[in-house]
């Protein structure tokens, strides 16, 4: 259930430390905020999807 979670945090953390040279608190904070926020939404994609799948398999099932 990690996997989209994973590829988000490593490409939004890649993101927001070269974003991060100009901000106040510099690369390595905002890239594991970035990395953070990012895992969280593939997590959410993907278990928002699971759940919606498990309930069409089980109406077609029925």
């Amino acid at each position: 259930m990690i996997d989209i979670g994973a590829a988000l945090a490593t490409a939004s953390s890649v993101v927001c430390a070269s974003i991060g040279f100009k901000l106040a608190w510099g690369p390595i904070y905002w890239g594991l905020l970035g990395a953070t926020e990012g895992f969280l939404i593939g997590f959410v994609i993907r278990l928002f999807t699971e759940v919606i799948l498990k309930k069409r398999r089980k109406l077609t099932i029925s």
